[in-house]
């Protein structure tokens, strides 16, 4: 039962974000939609992280794995997502 709550939490949440990108295609470019929604996102995770105490320390190596993955799985992503939003029609 708490792998079905996990699985209808994480399909609800990543279909509305998908939905909510709609409201954010106003005329603000791109990249400073996908900007805010990660700054927004980088805030909580690390107020989150503080709360609980983890820590946040990497070695070098990591740090560069981490900033690649960064750029390529979520600001490049979600940049020519939103592009792409931009001219398909909901519904």
């Amino acid at each position: 039962m708490k792998n079905l709550f996990l699985y209808v939490l994480t399909v609800a949440i990543w279909g509305s974000t998908w939905y909510a990108i709609t409201f954010q295609l106003n005329g603000t470019p791109t990249q400073v939609s996908v900007a805010y929604r990660f700054a927004l996102a980088t805030l909580i995770l690390f107020v989150w992280c503080w709360l609980r105490g983890t820590r946040l320390r990497f070695s070098s190596r990591k740090h560069f794995l981490l900033m690649l993955l960064g750029l390529t799985l979520f600001s490049v992503n979600y940049v020519l997502f939103y592009e792409a939003e931009k001219h398909l029609g909901v519904g």
